[in-house]
C-alpha cells in the first residue's frame, strides 16, 4: 500500500470537526436560504465520502465502468500525473508516476493497490508548485467544489506548460439535488474562463451518464 501523506491538517482551510453522520450531511438542506445540490462544500464532500468509503469500491466500478475509465486514461500526457479526488484510487492505481490526492482519509485508507503517492490535501490548497503537472485528472471530484472556476484556475497554476486537464462528471440531470450537474455549454464556459482550451468534450457511459472533456492549458497573455 502507498503510503499516505498528510497536508490537509496544514492547509488554511481546515474541515469543521464534526459527526459523521447522515443528519449531519443533510442538515441545513432545509434550512432558510439554503440552495441545493446537498454536497456542495469541502466539509460535506468529506462527509459523504468517510461514509461512503466502506461500500465505495463496490459500487464505483458499475457508474464509472471499465470503457470510461479507458476512455480518460488513453488521453493521459506527460509523466507528472495529478488525480484529484482519487478517493481509493481507481482511475490511477496501476500508475507509479500518479499522485492521488483526496479530503478523505477513509477513502485513502483504502486505496490498497495503488502503485503511485497519496496526500491528503484540499485541491483548492494544494501542496505543489505552480508548473509541476504535465497532466490533472478530475474524475468525479470537480462538482463537489465549492468553486468550480476557482478550482480549474488552479490546476492552470500547476500545469506545466501546455499541460491537460481530463474531467468526468455526470450528466443525469436528477442528481442536481445531490451535486452540481454542468451541461456542455456550461463546461466550456468554465474551461474558457479559466484559460483553457477545450480539445474534446463528449457523452459517455451507458445511457450517456456522464460527460468527458480535454482542455489544454493555454498560454499567460502578456500585455
Amino acid at each position: 500500500m502507498s503510503r499516505i501523506y498528510g497536508w490537509y491538517a496544514g492547509t488554511r482551510r481546515k474541515i469543521k470537526r464534526g459527526k459523521t453522520t447522515v443528519d449531519s450531511l443533510i442538515s441545513g438542506g432545509f434550512k432558510k436560504g439554503y440552495m441545493f445540490p446537498i454536497i456542495k462544500n469541502q466539509r460535506r464532500t468529506k462527509i459523504f465520502y468517510d461514509l461512503a468509503s466502506i461500500i465505495y469500491d463496490s459500487i464505483n466500478p458499475h457508474i464509472y465502468t471499465k470503457e470510461m475509465k479507458e476512455t480518460l486514461i488513453k488521453e493521459i500526457e506527460g509523466e507528472r500525473i495529478l488525480d484529484v479526488g482519487v478517493g481509493t484510487g481507481y482511475t490511477t492505481k496501476e500508475s507509479e508516476k500518479a499522485i492521488g490526492i483526496d479530503i478523505s482519509k477513509r477513502m485513502l485508507s483504502r486505496a490498497n493497490d495503488y502503485e503511485g503517492s497519496l496526500i491528503l490535501a484540499d485541491a483548492l490548497y494544494p501542496p505543489f508548485r505552480p508548473g509541476t503537472f504535465d497532466t490533472i485528472i478530475s474524475a468525479g471530484s470537480l462538482y463537489y467544489s465549492p468553486e468550480p472556476l476557482e478550482g480549474l484556475r488552479i490546476f492552470h497554476s500547476l500545469l506545466k506548460e501546455n499541460g491537460i486537464v481530463l474531467y468526468l462528471g455526470p450528466n443525469i440531470k436528477l442528481l442536481k439535488f445531490w451535486v452540481r450537474v454542468y451541461n456542455q455549454a456550461k463546461l466550456e464556459e468554465l474551461f474558457r474562463q479559466s484559460r483553457f482550451r477545450i480539445e474534446k468534450i463528449m457523452e459517455v457511459g451507458r445511457g450517456k451518464i456522464a460527460y468527458f472533456a480535454k482542455a489544454r492549458k493555454q498560454r499567460e497573455r502578456i500585455g
